[in-house]
């Protein structure tokens, strides 16, 4: 018989002779070594390492009688993650979420489960292992995505309960919630910031050639990301009459923007150049890649491909004007930023696309914005741009 299969078959526990009993020892996460006693009788020693042994190893005390239970009808950390799983696919079916998004979920509740343990009863989870499963996040992750991680670890357990799995609700713990304001913002004050002045992104315009100039004119005049591009539909764009008006995809909420003679102009070149849809249901699409897919589009496992973003940064690099994490969003910051002191924040959000908050009540009331409204928004930031931007300091836009 290989040696190497006589090893996999010797039984694991060691006879202690000093106490008669069975016993095991651990390498704890720590890496400090822990001799854990599994009683006398050879079988019953073998069954309660088998149960307990992931326990261990990760570094959790199990508890107590929980080994010898061979029926029960309670949720196992596992069985949470998978039905909770289960439920978000459903939704990426109905359009509620996005792939990338499923994706994001079971990579978290993998790590969550072979942190807590998947076989582990969810209603036997304490407060101590949702700390350590906080600290291993830690490690690895700046305060801003423990936050995210810990708002979705969470997600599993809050959907069980309230889905009548779960006979009582998780406690979590004091400790297990999103870092605090200040940890947050420490680390939006240590993230690296870049200077656009008015000449710095006028230059970025000049050089940059259709679709990408359009792309930029519309980061700066509407605020519209690499997604908001991507989902534009050629029926929303009334180049006679200068505005654009649609549904944003991302929010489901109506959005509306003046547009600039500038950004009429690029958009008229773009649409002639505008590659023939590789699928039908794009068809309706006002951008499109070289192979005639979205410019933004996930794949079945969710990964990404953002051609204005990859285009975007290529032509910072040329212009020698690239920064990390300072991408095309940032032209979102920008226009959100120099829109501020108007103080319209209601018509800023119908050009945004951002949804109204659920305590203000007064969006039940206003039914319309004026045109005119929007058109001085897109006036204020052309006149910042192009006119008086000659003589104003650079803006400070923070990386996010």
């Amino acid at each position: 018989m290989p040696r190497a299969k006589r090893k996999a078959e010797r039984f694991p526990l060691t006879f202690h002779a000093g106490s008669s009993q069975w016993m095991k020892m651990f390498t704890l996460p720590s890496g400090r070594r822990k001799a854990v006693y599994f009683g006398t009788d050879r079988d019953s020693a073998l069954k309660q390492y088998l149960a307990e042994r992931e326990d261990w190893q990760a570094g959790r005390s199990p508890r107590e009688g929980h080994y010898n239970r061979t029926t029960t009808t309670d949720p196992t950390v596992a069985d949470v993650c998978n039905l909770y799983l289960a439920s978000q696919k459903q939704r990426v079916k109905s359009g509620d979420i996005r792939i990338r998004t499923l994706h994001e979920l079971i990579a978290v509740c993998k790590r969550m489960a072979a942190s807590l343990g998947r076989d582990r009863l969810a209603s036997e989870l304490t407060a101590a292992d949702f700390e350590r499963w906080k600290a291993t996040l830690a490690e690895t992750n700046s305060p801003q995505s423990v936050a995210q991680l810990v708002n979705k670890s969470k997600a599993p357990f809050k959907y069980c309960y309230k889905a009548s799995i779960l006979e009582t609700e998780v406690r979590f713990g004091p400790h297990f919630k999103t870092p605090g304001k200040r940890a947050l913002r420490q680390q939006r004050n240590a993230r690296p910031s870049r200077m656009f002045s008015p000449k710095e992104l006028r230059k970025i315009i000049k050089a940059a050639d259709n679709p990408l100039r359009t792309w930029i004119l519309l980061g700066l005049n509407c605020g519209y990301g690499a997604a908001d591009i991507a989902t534009l539909p050629v029926d929303a764009i009334d180049l006679r009459g200068g505005w654009i008006a649609h549904e944003r995809a991302k929010t489901a909420t109506m959005r509306k923007c003046a547009l600039w003679s500038e950004t009429v102009k690029a958009l008229r070149e773009s649409l002639k150049m505008r590659r023939q849809p590789r699928d039908p249901a794009d068809a309706g699409l006002a951008f499109l890649n070289e192979l005639g897919n979205p410019v933004v589009n996930e794949s079945a496992t969710g990964s990404r491909v953002d051609v204005v973003g990859k285009h975007f940064r290529e032509h910072l690099r040329s212009l020698g004007l690239y920064q990390k994490r300072v991408g095309h969003y940032s032209l979102r910051s920008i226009f959100r930023t120099v829109v501020d002191p108007l103080g319209d924040d209601k018509a800023v959000r119908l050009c945004m696309g951002h949804t109204e908050d659920a305590e203000d009540m007064s969006h039940h009331y206003v039914q319309s914005i004026g045109d005119d409204r929007l058109q001085r928004i897109a006036d204020h930031v052309h006149g910042w741009l192009y006119e008086d931007g000659k003589d104003k300091p650079a803006l400070r836009i923070v990386a996010g």
